[in-house]
Parts: C-alpha cells; structure tokens; sequence
C-alpha cells in the first residue's frame, strides 16, 4: 500500500515561508512511513531564485521531478506554483537515481548505470515492480528514444512519466529537477518494489474528433516520418490541405495524428512538429512503417470530455490510493485562455483521493497488451496519462 502526502506553495518572494508552507501542507496531510520519497512540479521560477533547491535540503526524503507551465494537488491549482507530493510505505522501497549529462553517445551507458545504481540500492532480494521517470526535453534524443533505452535496459519494466515543460513559447527553462538540483540533460526516475498494485490508463481524442483514417506509413526512420500511402509526406500533407501557397508547412503541430502499431496495444498519438531539410516530418515520437495513421482535431471540449470520462471511470471502477497524472502541452493549448480548465474540473471528481496533476511536454505511459498480458511502454503526444496506485 502506498499514501500520498502532499502541499504546494506560490510564494516566490519569500524562500522561507515558502519552505513552510510545503511543510506545514505535508504535516497536515498525513505521516511519512518507513520509506518515502518527493515528486516535485514547479514553475521555473522557483529553481531560478533557488526555492527547490533549499526545499529539497530540508526534507529527509530524496525528491525528483521537473518543471511545468501548471500544476495541481486536491485544492490547490496555479500557473506560478511548487507542487510537491510525497509517496510513502511501510512495505513499498522507493530508490531515487539521477543520471549524468545525456549526449547521444553516452546515453546507453549513463541509463545502464543508473539504473543499476538504484537497483543496487534495494535491499531484501526485491525486484522493482515499476518507475517513474521524469526526461529532459531534448533534440537529440526524443522522448521516445528515452522510454525505448530505458525499456531494454530494465528488461520491459512499466515506466510512467513526462517530459520536462515550462511556461516559455520555446521551452528554453524546461528542466528536470533531482533533490534541488536542475538540469537541462539529466533525467532522473524512481524505482519502486514491494507491496503495492497499480495499472495505467490514458486518453487523447474521442472517435468523434478522427477525421481521415487508415493512411499507411510506408517509410520511415525512427522519428522521421518519409512516406505515407508510398506518397513523399510533403505530398501527403498538402492533399490534408496543410501546405500553404508559400509551400510550407502549417497547423500539424495542433493536429493529433493517431497512431495504430498492429500489434494489439491500444493507438497512441504523436505531434508532427516540422518539415527538415529533406523535407521529411519530424514526429514527436517513432513512427513504425506498416502503422496506420489517423487524423484528429484537438478541441476545447473534446479534452475537457475525454478527461472526465477517464478520471470517472477511474475513481468509480479502479479503488485507487492515489493518483498521477500527466497531460500534455498540446491539450492545455486547446483550451484557450481558461488554461486552468482541465485541472479545476478534474479537482472536484477526485472525491478525496490523493492526487497530482501536471503538464507535460511528452507522456510516458505504458498501454496493455492484452494478447501478451503484459504492459508495453508506450511515448504519447497530445494525451492524458494516469497511473493509479491502488
């Protein structure tokens, strides 16, 4: 079993009341077990005037996360605030690891190392059940690159985390936090093994919002998307109406484009951010040839919808202890200028279940192979993860 403690704070002018604040929150809101460890979300504010870092030193427990544009915790919701929560056991060990620097050609060997660091860490002849990760938002190596690396090394262990986000049009603050400490290369994560249950659920767009369906990638490189239908991509893209007269891309980035493996997982959705200089898609994620692909159209209410019926079914279906979840950049867009929407309409259906909430500039959520009976990781665009812990 697993509790969740939790607090926030908005205070930026004031390093010490806001340290109080987080820890009168957590000391109302129950006791810390035997083991324990931070998740922290926050505006990049507070690691500029350093707030998470002194935080972070004066708390017991070892705290990883990253930054946002927004954040929420049960009755606590802003732009401009540090969400802390805190996951605490009895029977559950939580090892938390950060990696070094991340470059393209070190990256196998910083994760490997990691994470055999923090298996190193378990004591009792225990396996890790799960971990949650938070990555750095980075162009040489895609979110995805990161779930797939970290997916071979753990052997297929479920992962469940987000990209690092902030509040800036071009993201340059986007950092992941490891006690205190930003970084613009580093991710980190939590193992976690023991006595606990939990499972994965996610939601982009209703059936209603697919527009065109079942074009077929037919070459591709990873996150380079080539050819669709054996059609160059610009040439896909323009019969979509989406190459201007000045022959260049325009609006992919808002539109979901809904990807089908064929492999018996549920579709997952990518962004498609650009045309490179071969004038081939860069995606927000792989795309596998012989996939199917599908587009749909991100709305306001479609995002407000499809979030209710999954925090509802949730609640009334799965018995959860706690809940986090992760939702994306791009559905935070679709609701225009009330972008605190999504959160204050999910707060209410809690119904005093611990939880917290943050955008995300990619979802790592793992999805159910049900011919395997396994969970298969899976990197998201345009979607909302949650991982219930019951």
């Amino acid at each position: 079993m697993i509790n969740l403690l939790y607090a926030s704070t908005t205070e930026l002018d004031d390093v010490d009341l806001a340290i109080k604040e987080i820890h009168d929150g957590l000391q109302k809101s129950g006791t810390i077990l035997k083991y324990a460890a931070g998740i922290i979300t926050c505006h990049a504010e507070f690691v500029h005037y350093g707030i998470t870092e002194r935080l972070c030193k004066s708390l017991p427990f070892n705290i990883v996360g990253t930054t946002t544009n927004a954040s929420s915790l049960p009755g606590q919701i802003d732009t401009i605030q540090l969400s802390l929560s805190v996951l605490t056991s009895d029977t559950v060990q939580m090892i938390a690891v950060a990696t070094g620097e991340l470059t393209v050609e070190n990256s196998d060997e910083q994760l490997k190392n990691a994470y055999n660091e923090a298996i190193s860490k378990l004591t009792g002849n225990i396996k890790p059940k799960m971990m949650i990760t938070f990555g750095p938002l980075m162009t040489v190596l895609s979110g995805e690159d990161l779930v797939d690396k970290l997916t071979v090394i753990t052997d297929g262990l479920p992962i469940y985390g987000s990209i690092s986000l902030d509040h800036n049009d071009d993201y340059h603050q986007a950092q992941t936090i490891y006690n205190g400490t930003p970084s613009f290369t580093k991710l980190n994560f939590l193992l976690l093994a023991g006595d606990f249950d939990f499972k994965f659920k996610c939601a982009s767009i209703s059936p209603a919002c697919i527009i065109l369906t079942n074009a077929i990638i037919t070459k591709s490189n990873g996150s380079i998307l080539m050819e669709v239908n054996d059609m160059k991509v610009k040439e896909y893209f323009r019969t979509l109406g989406l190459i201007t007269a000045n022959d260049t891309l325009e609006g992919s980035n808002i539109i979901p484009f809904v990807l089908d493996y064929k492999d018996g997982t549920e579709p997952v959705v990518r962004a498609i951010f650009m045309l490179d200089e071969n004038e081939h898609a860069v995606c927000g994620g792989n795309m596998p040839v012989g996939s199917s692909l599908s587009i749909g159209s991100l709305n306001r209410d479609d995002v407000l919808s499809t979030t209710k019926n999954l925090v509802q079914q949730i609640i009334a279906e799965d018995n959860p202890s706690c809940i986090y979840l992760f939702s994306c950049i791009a559905r935070n867009f679709a609701l225009g200028v009330d972008m605190l929407a999504e959160m204050n309409m999910v707060d209410p259906l809690m119904k005093n279940v611990p939880y917290h909430f943050s955008y995300a500039g990619g979802e790592i959520c793992p999805v159910y192979n049900s011919a395997l009976k396994k969970w298969i990781n899976r990197f998201h665009n345009d979607t909302i993860s949650i991982c219930i812990f019951r």
